[in-house]
């Protein structure tokens, strides 16, 4: 129960970074970038999950994101705005997402067929 408490968690903060980043894309402002996730993993993760395969998996999509974030903010904040390279980036972000939130299921699940 509490591994799949401890990924929930980590679920819920990486919703609420998106929909900040959607926020500061409204208003045209970058967001400082949150490296909660990466700490986690690091820290706490790594010691509840660093035994399962699929852990390592989530420095790639936690990477992607953070570039398709920087990418679609950066571009908000131009005099021009550029709302196809905006929509594709954040398309991509949320494919990223997708791929995040199942590895989040699967560290636990894997762990627990041991």
């Amino acid at each position: 129960m509490r591994d799949k408490s401890q990924t929930s968690l980590q679920k819920i903060g990486h919703v609420m970074r998106k929909q900040l980043t959607y926020n500061a894309l409204e208003e045209g402002k970058l967001l400082p970038m949150s490296h909660d996730l990466a700490t986690w993993r690091q820290g706490e993760g790594a010691a509840d999950f660093g035994m399962t395969r699929t852990f390592a998996e989530l420095v790639k999509p936690e990477e992607q994101i953070k570039r398709h974030v920087d990418v679609a903010l950066t571009a908000a904040t131009q005099d021009e705005l550029n709302e196809e390279l905006i929509l594709a980036e954040m398309t991509a972000l949320e494919e990223q997402s997708d791929k995040l939130l199942a590895l989040f299921d699967q560290i636990v699940e894997e762990k627990h067929a041991r």
